[in-house]
């Protein structure tokens, strides 16, 4: 005997099997350890996020103060901020690493504009002070001399372009690497670095210590 009741309900079962398919529940992404981490102030982390993070702190000091000796000096006031508004429990760490970098950026950006208006404020101060950034011992007098012209000169570029120049050229960082710091696509990086190029080439043409430079160092670079 057949269950006329029960093969109906299987064979509803089957066709709406066959032709509709629930939705599987959105996948909730888990925590990143690294913020929990950091929180705990675990050594090892903030080594870590040190080490990855170095080169995008050191690109927003430079955009503000150069590269001068006190840059690296700079740059650990920067990780001992975030560390220390952390331990003082004023900030909370949570999310994903992306929100890391924007907050550590954002550190940065503060002391180098700390950093820029002291200096300024000390250059206008009547007691003598060296105008110029000391240069660095063992350091080429002209090394340095072109240095701070290039400064001069990355300074006048607009500021989406400013940071991925420092990032590729002075930090070495790839264009990948600069993508996921500034959290933009690589097309994007690669567009706003032929632009940066060429502002900096045609105003570094401009500029009588430059110009014989960075000739030589792009035609190297085609050679």
């Amino acid at each position: 005997m057949v269950d006329v009741a029960s093969s109906t309900t299987a064979s509803m079962s089957d066709e709406r099997g066959e032709g509709f398919e629930p939705p599987e529940p959105e996948a909730v992404p888990s925590p990143h350890p690294l913020p929990a981490l950091l929180q705990r102030l675990d050594r090892d982390a903030w080594k870590a996020f040190y080490e990855d993070h170095r080169r995008l702190v050191r690109g927003i000091l430079a955009s503000f103060a150069g590269y001068g000796p006190e840059l690296d000096d700079l740059t650990q006031q920067v990780f001992a901020t975030a560390a220390s508004l952390v331990r003082s429990g004023a900030v909370v760490l949570r999310g994903q690493p992306s929100g890391l970098r924007a907050w550590l950026a954002a550190i940065a950006d503060r002391h180098g504009r700390d950093e820029r208006r002291r200096r300024r404020s000390a250059h206008r101060a009547p007691i003598a002070n060296d105008a110029e950034e000391r240069v660095d011992v063992g350091l080429d007098p002209i090394a340095h001399q072109t240095l701070r012209h290039a400064r001069q000169v990355w300074e006048r570029l607009p500021e989406p372009l400013q940071t991925p120049w420092i990032l590729r050229h002075l930090e070495r960082m790839t264009v990948d690497e600069i993508a996921r710091t500034m959290e933009v696509s690589a097309a994007t990086v690669k567009r706003r670095l032929t632009q940066a190029d060429a502002q900096f080439r045609a105003m570094a043409d401009l500029d009588p210590v430059l110009v014989d430079y960075f000739r030589d160092l792009h035609h190297g670079g085609d050679a």
